[in-house]
């Protein structure tokens, strides 16, 4: 296949495995989608996100079309040879057949890479309970230390007066997602770096819903202050970043998100949501496919008026 295809195609691939990334993590471009969102209506909508994302791979796609055929062989006028004229088809150059196989293929690719998500989410809650927690306390001594393990049972203080809500859906069908809880030392004040911030899903199930006068980054047994278990996340979402440095509370060079794991005796209680991500995989794999679908008439269009517009210069 000529390059004008392969080309397109390969950059294609590229794009919608890094928008699925973005979208999933929050960060990258995807995460700056939102964060713009936010800074002007509030809230973002990941399905505003989505058509931001199929545009902007669209006008890559095109981009890496164009390029590619730049130094194409073309006919040019011989002293040796009469110019042939063009043939009236000649605008049909580029059939359905070959831009079908590119675009059928990036689907292909797009649900290879949402099955293998699925495959990678149901390996982690199995390594989550298998795995060994690397003990890490966050305290005045060392305010944002480097976790070395995945898997990590931190001790500290949770700025719950921080927290940021993450919800789906306004008004009254709005429905919370996740929260996000910086974890910083017992002495934290107001412009230090934070290095953790805990994902969960309900703000009590990091019990800080304390009995009155107990501190509740000390709510412990016996044995001393709560100890949270989580996994390490990558990034902190781009908008939670921007909000937290606006909010006094900016992250530290290299601060981690760690995903809460809820814990009975010391060990992970992990619940099977395998259910969840297989629905999750099925809409973001089946509209990225419609996106794709709807994105092939247009290309072939494009790919037909700019083949017609080199005939009819020839044939000038």
């Amino acid at each position: 296949m000529a390059r004008t295809f392969w080309i397109p195609a390969l950059t294609g691939t590229a794009a919608v495995a890094y928008g699925i990334h973005g979208l999933v993590t929050e960060t990258g471009l995807a995460g700056w989608i939102n964060y713009l969102q936010q800074a002007i209506f509030g809230s973002y909508s990941t399905k505003l996100t989505v058509v931001a994302l199929t545009l902007a791979a669209i006008v890559v796609v095109w981009l890496s079309a164009s390029l590619a055929a730049i130094g194409s062989p073309s006919v040019s006028p011989s002293a040796a040879a009469p110019v042939a004229r063009p043939t009236p088809d000649t605008g049909k150059a580029t059939s359905f057949g070959p831009l079908a196989i590119v675009f059928g293929a990036m689907i292909l690719v797009t649900w290879a890479i949402g099955f293998g998500s699925y495959w990678w989410s149901t390996r982690t809650d199995r390594l989550d309970a298998a795995a060994t927690y690397e003990p890490i306390s966050v305290s005045d001594a060392t305010p944002t230390p480097v976790a070395t393990s995945t898997h990590v049972a931190l001790t500290g203080r949770l700025l719950s007066e921080k927290t940021l809500e993450f919800s789906k859906g306004k008004g009254a069908s709005s429905r919370s997602q996740y929260q996000l809880v910086p974890l910083t030392s017992p002495g934290w004040k107001p412009g230090q770096p934070v290095g953790f911030v805990i994902k969960v899903k309900r703000l009590e199930e990091l019990g800080l819903g304390s009995p009155a006068g107990v501190p509740r980054w000390r709510l412990a047994g016996p044995s001393g202050p709560t100890m949270w278990l989580g996994r390490l996340d990558g990034e902190v979402p781009v908008t939670a970043a921007q909000i937290f440095a606006k909010e006094g509370a900016p992250l530290a060079p290299g601060a981690q998100l760690v995903q809460f794991l809820p814990s009975e005796n010391g060990r992970p209680a992990i619940t099977d949501r395998s259910a969840d991500d297989f629905q999750l995989m099925l809409i973001l794999c089946g509209g990225i496919s419609a996106l794709l679908a709807l994105m092939l008439p247009v290309i072939l269009w494009s790919s037909r008026r700019q083949e017609r517009r080199r005939a009819n210069g020839l044939a000038a």
